[in-house]
């Protein structure tokens, strides 16, 4: 895709933003950064990311403090140590590795990200998606098989 300069200057502020938002996390190394392409966006879209009449995988009440909702993400995602993820922040896809799950977990759920997360598996097959429930006032966590 080709950008004209002021496109390219959105990109590398949108980019200096987000690793300013992610260099404030312990637990995590950043490993690459790249902006969401159309392929990216048609996968997730046939996933059913965008559906907004799919039923939640898990609703976890919007009171739960953050250090049960961290576990509970940790467990439900199945995040270990070591483990390369994708995150998807800005419409960009940001590739962290996790040196510490509890450390990596608080800091993205304690960013100004609002407590949603945005996940794809090294593997780039398994995608899970966590945030508030724009129907209800409830959280919402959801798996989608990536093709």
């Amino acid at each position: 895709m080709f950008m004209n300069d002021r496109q390219q200057m959105e990109l590398k502020k949108k980019i200096c933003i987000v690793q300013n938002k992610l260099s404030k996390i312990e637990g995590i190394e950043l490993l690459e950064m790249a902006q969401l392409n159309q392929f990216d966006l048609r996968v997730m879209e046939a996933a059913g990311v965008y559906d907004e009449d799919r039923e939640p995988d898990v609703i976890i009440p919007y009171g739960t403090d953050t250090d049960t909702l961290a576990a509970k993400l940790i467990d439900l995602i199945g995040i270990e140590n070591g483990q390369v993820w994708y995150m998807l922040l800005d419409e960009l896809i940001v590739g962290v590795k996790i040196l510490d799950e509890k450390y990596a977990m608080l800091g993205m759920l304690k960013t100004d990200m609002n407590k949603a997360i945005m996940l794809i598996s090294e593997d780039k097959k398994k995608l899970y998606d966590f945030g508030l429930d724009s129907r209800g006032d409830d959280y919402i966590f959801d798996v989608y098989d990536l093709k």
